[in-house]
């Protein structure tokens, strides 16, 4: 949702807001692209959430930082029946989405206080 302000405003020929976040993706809209951008991150009450390069990888927030709880491979698994966040075979994978989902969450914090 926080990339239809940018989008909608793009299409509508008008300057983009510099303090708006999100980023437009009218170039997927218009046919210029068939990539909506390299990774989509989701947030709902204490839990984050971020896919990319197939990977999905969802978290949730507790005083001591994000704690992965979900990790899958959605081109193998898109009904997401095997959480791999415990498998040791994938902790790379793990670590380096987790690195970017915390990356993300402190991006989207700095603007507010939170009660963790």
């Amino acid at each position: 949702g926080i990339d239809m302000m940018p989008t909608c405003v793009e299409l509508a020929g008008i300057d983009a807001v510099a303090t708006v976040d999100g980023r437009s993706f009218a170039d997927l809209l218009r046919g210029e692209t068939d990539v909506a951008g390299d990774a989509i991150f989701s947030e709902r009450a204490e839990w984050c959430m971020i896919v990319t390069g197939g990977w999905k990888l969802a978290a949730e927030r507790q005083k001591e930082g994000l704690v992965p709880t979900l990790m899958t491979y959605l081109d193998e698994d898109p009904d997401e029946l095997n959480n791999r966040v415990e498998d040791p075979a994938f902790t790379e994978m793990r670590n380096a989405l987790l690195a970017l989902l915390n990356g993300w969450d402190q991006d989207i914090r700095l603007g507010y206080s939170s009660p963790l």
